[in-house]
């Protein structure tokens, strides 16, 4: 058919180029959206690996990368489900010089041609968007189409043809640029295509599904744990609190320092149905002395270490401000980082993060523990939703600067942390807002027995409040919490089983 590319962007006026592939596109920076998919080996490890190409120097530099999600084939269905996600780099190749490297990278991770189209593939790259780096409302527009009667290799249309009919595609690119238009499809912008797919998926077909990642270092072994409010087949989690601190507000010393105490405590919140444990060496409770490293460190690891030797699947959380603490409770044998400082306590911890390649709770918090109650941490705006939003996406976007990729990330809007009785309030009202505008980061509330129950309620014991944290818990699955972290993980196995089927 000959070589045709028509490059435009929006808001200017058409410019047909004819010729050579790279003729006239000028030399500058520009944003790119990549849309990656994978349904064969260890898909994790091939869309990992291929977002690492994509920041090699000749290439780009990866800018952000959505969560990861699992989905049925849609167009041939007999094969295994898919991995998506979406990536966001910024390059000065052409949209043809950019192509010639996702090809190549594809090839390099084992992808060979296949007889049937939309067939299994070790790793696909798809273009999707290309805008200019100073304005993103100039959506450039390609159209290329390929020189091999029926076939669509050397093809190249931008945006992507089948964009706006791929669930798959448009929601991870909607936890990057929602706001992105359709310059082909009367401008219609990525959340409004993606709602669209929604409300003509029918009742019967399986929904999209945000997963965790966990344990890369165990290849096709490693574990992809389901991690989505967003559908009802996606079961709400419980993560069960173990303090090993004499002072916690509601626990501490309850193993009066005993390793075995501790370690049968965890095996039994395990029974009882939690998905994690979350391990702690330092009380953050309001006004709580700061502990010396060496301290926490000799509380914590004996625990881990012990609750290892009896089982090796169950998952571990160390609840840490510390970047050493961190590092030796994962090698340890910890999935999870649970940061109630979001990175902001130790500078090191975020590059820990990154290196150890372990999913991280961002936290919500201002101040430290000594500080947290002090006004000028505790003053919020009369919009304590949108100021919580915008601290939040501060510490993804930090986080994700140091390396941390967002389909690592948790975020926990630190109720209790810095936040009087009517802030609150307000964010367990607003969690459904806090939910959709976090743009697809799984939640995580933890409420469990805190002092504004006990202040709602009457109840000045902590331990007794677990009733009034059965009814938060299932306002915050209601309202988007994936995950709840509780002192009492049977009864928040009742509330989750009740709210998860209310929902």
């Amino acid at each position: 058919m000959g070589l045709l590319m028509a490059l435009r962007r929006q808001g200017r006026p058409d410019t047909l180029v004819g010729g050579g592939r790279h003729r006239l596109f000028p030399i500058r920076p520009y944003h790119v959206y990549i849309g990656l998919g994978s349904n064969l080996g260890c898909r994790a490890k091939n869309l990992k690996l291929a977002v690492e190409a994509l920041n090699e120097p000749t290439i780009g530099h990866v800018q952000s990368i959505s969560g990861l999600y699992q989905s049925k084939a849609q167009y041939v269905i007999e094969q295994p489900d898919f991995l998506n996600a979406v990536c966001q780099i910024q390059t000065t190749l052409s949209p043809f010089g950019l192509l010639d490297r996702l090809k190549e990278i594809e090839r390099r991770l084992g992808r060979v041609k296949a007889a049937q189209r939309f067939g299994p593939r070790a790793v696909d790259l798809d273009i999707l968007y290309y805008h200019e780096d100073e304005d993103p409302s100039r959506i450039i527009t390609v159209a290329r189409q390929g020189e091999r009667n029926g076939s669509d290799e050397g093809s190249l249309f931008v945006p992507h043809t089948r964009l706006h009919e791929r669930e798959f595609v448009l929601r991870p690119l909607a936890e990057l640029a929602p706001w992105l238009s359709h310059p082909l499809r009367e401008n219609l912008t990525v959340q409004q295509m993606l709602g669209a797919c929604e409300k003509s998926r029918s009742e019967t077909s399986s929904p999209l599904v945000r997963v965790l990642p966990l344990r890369w270092q165990e290849g096709d072994n490693m574990l992809l744990l389901p991690l989505d409010n967003k559908h009802r087949e996606t079961p709400s989690l419980v993560m069960g609190i173990l303090n090993a601190t004499p002072d916690s507000f509601s626990d501490g010393g309850k193993d009066g320092g005993c390793v075995n105490s501790a370690v049968e405590r965890a095996l039994g919140m395990r029974d009882q149905g939690a998905t994690i444990i979350d391990i702690g060496g330092e009380s953050t409770r309001p006004g709580a002395s700061e502990v010396e490293e060496k301290e926490e460190l000799g509380r914590v690891l004996p625990i881990i270490e012990g609750i290892r030797a009896q089982d090796k699947n169950v998952l571990l959380s160390i609840d840490t401000r510390r970047a050493m603490i961190a590092q030796a409770a994962v090698e340890a044998g910890a999935d999870v980082i649970n940061d109630v400082s979001g990175g902001a306590f130790d500078s090191e911890m975020l590059p820990a993060v990154a290196a150890l390649n372990v999913p991280y709770v961002i936290m919500h918090t201002r101040g430290t523990p000594q500080t947290m109650t002090e006004a000028a941490h505790t003053a919020y705006s009369r919009d304590p939703v949108g100021d919580v939003v915008r601290e939040l996406r501060r510490a993804v976007r930090r986080a994700e600067r140091k390396g941390v990729r967002r389909w690592s990330m948790i975020v926990d809007p630190g109720i209790g942390f810095a936040k009087d009785l009517e802030t609150n309030i307000a964010l367990l009202r607003g969690l459904d807002r806090l939910n959709e505008e976090i743009a697809g980061l799984p939640l995580l509330v933890g409420a469990s027995r805190k002092r504004f129950i006990g202040t709602l309620c009457g109840e000045t014991q902590a331990d007794k409040r677990d009733v009034g944290t059965s009814v938060v818990n299932a306002v915050a699955i209601l309202r988007g919490a994936a995950l709840l972290r509780v002192h009492n993980v049977a009864m928040a196995r009742q509330t989750v089983r009740l709210a998860d089927t209310l929902r």
